[in-house]
């Protein structure tokens, strides 16, 4: 329920992380970058939920793709 409540800001906040990439951060690791990306999107989004209410602790990616 309190994911549902942030969850634009949440988009929103994924959205800037991966706008912010340079394809040369991309360079590295497939596995590196992914991990990076996924602790990024973990903070972002655990910063929006109010403490106590519970903490984001994995992202899954269904698609990552690099154009």
């Amino acid at each position: 329920k309190d994911l549902d409540k942030v969850l634009p800001l949440v988009r929103k906040n994924i959205y800037a992380i991966l706008r912010r990439k340079k394809p040369s951060d991309f360079t590295l690791q497939r596995s590196n970058t992914e991990e990076r990306i996924k602790k990024e999107i973990l903070t972002a989004s655990n910063a929006l939920l109010l403490s106590g209410t519970g903490t984001v602790t994995d992202v899954f990616f269904s698609n990552f793709m690099i154009k």
